[in-house]
């Protein structure tokens, strides 16, 4: 019965994913991209912030692993094969919840320090609906090729997954509750936020060709970016040409004073992701030069490269974190991306408990 559902759920996978496909290709020979494309205020934050996030990761893993072990009374030096079942399930969950408690750190740093709002963290509650619409669609194109690809190089190679590896040698209740925590809730969460929000975030940053320090310390550029615009990267530039000042109607809005406003400059929602003004077709295509992409590249391979020993898994996980890094570069918003990743761990770790139990 179980088999049954597993193959009659590949089938369905795999008819969503042509006509995904066959929608994307249609796009495609009309000259139009996959995915619309959504400008964005560049990413406030710089390369200390993205170290602040990585170091905050290593330290709550390592006090999380340190807390389990001293908990239960077992010496730091402690070899993880010698773990007992007790002991991988707490070390699991624990390594779980101190990703999500990463998150949640990285992005206070970011906030007190930058003054990110919430759609510089890639969320809209306006676009939910759309975004949750187009990470289930994403998820339907990249799974099958995904899986694909696994399996082609399964056949060469060793396929070899920690986790994976645990839960087939100790299949107990605990354990796979503690490894759904990790794999499917926290890992996409954490990995998409770290990889995509921050890393790419950044990289792209490091494409409008803003300055060293910026790059280093971050700040807000005030006017939408593309690698062919950048706004003025310090005061000094601002005062030396001051922009003309206009007033904004009243009727435009009856519930206010008139106030002054910068020509060309930007009147941001704060609800609306990522859209500072409306971007003309040159500015929207300036983000299409040489070297546009290596940001995606980038943190694909590094993605790719976090799960270097788990057999052939490297090969299929990079050209996933492509596909996440196009969705991230194209709307600017995570909730897609995350959804992809956990809709891939979900079903994975579905399919892993059909076959243990």
């Amino acid at each position: 019965m179980q088999t049954d559902l597993v193959t009659i759920g590949a089938a369905c996978l795999v008819t969503l994913s042509l006509l995904y496909w066959g929608r994307g290709a249609s796009r495609l020979m009309r000259g139009q991209p996959l995915l619309p494309f959504e400008p964005s205020a560049a990413a406030p934050w710089g390369l200390m912030d993205l170290l602040f996030a990585m170091l905050a990761m290593l330290i709550l893993q390592s006090l999380a692993q340190a807390g389990v072990l001293w908990s239960l009374g077992i010496p730091l030096e402690t070899k993880p094969s010698n773990y007992t079942t007790q002991t991988l399930t707490w070390m699991i969950g624990a390594g779980g919840i101190a990703n999500l408690a990463a998150v949640g750190l990285a992005a206070c740093w970011m906030w007190l320090r930058s003054g990110a709002r919430l759609y510089e963290f890639g969320l809209s509650s306006k676009k939910l609906s759309y975004d949750l619409a187009i990470g289930a669609a994403g998820f339907a194109m990249l799974a099958v090729p995904v899986y694909g690809m696994q399996a082609i190089l399964s056949q060469w190679f060793t396929p070899h997954h920690p986790l994976i590896d645990r839960l087939e040698a100790n299949p107990t209740a605990e354990l796979f509750w503690a490894s759904g925590l990790a794999a499917v809730i926290a890992a996409p969460i954490a990995e998409e936020f770290f990889f995509r929000l921050i890393l790419q975030g950044w990289l792209e940053r490091a494409a409008t060709g803003v300055s060293i320090q910026e790059l280093i310390f971050g700040g807000r550029v005030a006017d939408v970016t593309s690698p062919g615009k950048v706004a003025p990267s310090n005061a000094e530039d601002t005062l030396q040409q001051p922009a003309e000042k206009t007033l904004i109607p009243q009727e435009e809005n009856p519930y206010a004073s008139p106030q002054p406003a910068e020509d060309g400059a930007s009147n941001q929602d704060e609800d609306q992701l990522g859209v500072l003004r409306p971007m003309s077709a040159e500015e929207a295509a300036a983000w299409r030069p040489r070297g546009a992409y290596w940001p995606i590249l980038t943190s694909a391979f590094l993605f790719a490269g976090m799960h270097w020993g788990h057999g052939p898994a490297p090969i299929p996980l990079f050209f996933l974190a492509i596909g996440l890094g196009y969705l991230y570069q194209q709307t600017h918003r995570i909730v897609p991306c995350i959804l992809v990743h956990f809709l891939l761990n979900a079903t994975t770790f579905c399919v892993l408990l059909s076959q243990t139990q």
